[in-house]
């Protein structure tokens, strides 16, 4: 679930996927490559912590080297755009899982035996 680190474009195009003949897959390829098995649903969740940590860690990396001088390429900034709206969805979801989670242990708790 790992996006490349904004100081390293090339490692986000050399991640692309390519065919044989070197031109870029279509999307639907793409998807039907890269199906995956379902995780149980501690793992899921202990994945999606740790990528919000680390997207969280690269954003502070991102934010020191701004404030150092550091200039970026509009390239550069359309990555750094991406991975902010990813790890801001992320968060979005912890959210609400862990409010319908709430949600439900009130209700667990309110009800009358």
């Amino acid at each position: 679930m790992g996006v490349a680190a904004i100081g390293s474009v090339s490692a986000l195009e050399a991640s692309r996927p390519v065919s044989p003949a070197g031109a870029t897959k279509s999307f639907g390829e793409v998807l039907s490559a890269t199906t995956t098995p379902p995780m149980r649903a501690p793992e899921a969740g202990a994945n999606l912590l740790h990528s919000i940590a680390d997207g969280q860690r690269r954003l502070d990396e991102i934010v020191a080297r701004a404030r150092s001088g550091q200039t970026f390429s509009p390239r550069q900034l359309l990555l750094l755009q991406a991975e902010v709206y990813r790890i801001s969805e992320e968060v979005a979801l912890v959210q609400r899982v862990v409010e319908e989670g709430l949600s439900g242990l009130k209700r667990l708790w309110t009800m009358q035996l």
